[in-house]
């Protein structure tokens, strides 16, 4: 026998907030205990058959580490979590939804998720301490790790999604006069997701803007449909955010656009 190896089809797992969810991993090897770090508040995992339940309290996206154990050694296996508002739900609100965090200095889109950011921040010192001791030791340095990334969406959903503007270490307000997320399924010029609204709290450095976006849109179902006839379940799109401010040119406004460098949005087909 060996050391559990986790097997799952899902690097996502969906779920909404208040409503029960479930899921049970699967591993070679007998597992005789299970564990689990970064679940959302509300979920937990039996530590003697590995199933993932429970009732998330918060919206957010989560980085979810489990392991399984026998007595020749530990499994582990990493996936994210998203647990997302439904239209309506008075935990919609802005402090509860996705966060994006957009940085005018290097032209970048992130999760601005303090709990992505921590896990993000971890992993990076790990990489760093494992090529530092493979270079030590004369070995190659492990592959780097693939970016996560930054929004995750469960098709047929709605709701806020949250952009903040920092200038290197720094955040900052932009002033926007128009403000908009858009959604690609592929390199294709039309968008299958636009945002409809806008909405700040704050000004100056605590500036956040609320975009409400809809996932409903039969463009998402068939990108998806596609997908589930190659055996996938979900995708990966290219989102870009636009921003427009109207600048006054002697007697006439002219309006200026500047545009995020693209970036990577999961779409799940259905929670699971």
């Amino acid at each position: 026998m060996s050391a559990p190896v986790i097997s799952t089809t899902h690097g996502f797992l969906g779920a909404w907030p208040g409503e029960y969810m479930a899921f049970q991993p699967a591993a070679s090897g007998s597992p005789t205990a299970w564990s689990a770090t970064g679940l959302p508040e509300g979920v937990t995992i039996d530590e003697s058959t590995g199933l993932i339940s429970g009732e998330p309290v918060l919206t957010g996206s989560f980085v979810t580490t489990i392991s399984a154990t026998n007595v020749d050694g530990t499994g582990t296996l990493e996936f994210f979590i998203g647990v997302l508002a439904p239209t309506g739900s008075t935990l919609a609100a802005a402090d509860l939804s996705p966060l994006l965090q957009f940085d005018v200095e290097s032209m970048s889109v992130k999760n601005g998720s303090a709990t992505i950011v921590a896990a993000e921040t971890a992993a990076a010192a790990a990489a760093a301490a494992a090529a530092a001791a493979a270079a030590a030791a004369g070995q190659q340095a492990p592959a780097a790790e693939k970016p996560k990334e930054p929004l995750f969406a469960k098709r047929g959903d709605a709701g806020w999604v949250r952009v903040i503007f920092t200038r290197g270490a720094t955040q900052i307000d932009p002033v926007p006069d128009t403000l908009k997320i858009r959604i690609k399924s592929s390199d294709e010029e039309v968008p299958v997701v636009v945002s409809t609204t806008m909405e700040r709290d704050g000004s100056g450095s605590s500036a956040v803007f609320r975009l409400w976006c809809d996932w409903g849109a039969p463009a998402v179902f068939e990108a998806l449909d596609n997908v589930r006839v190659a055996s996938g379940t979900e995708m990966t799109m290219l989102g870009d955010i636009e921003i427009t401010r109207d600048v006054a040119v002697g007697a006439s406004t002219e309006t200026s656009i500047r545009t995020s460098r693209t970036f990577p949005v999961l779409v799940q087909m259905d929670l699971d």
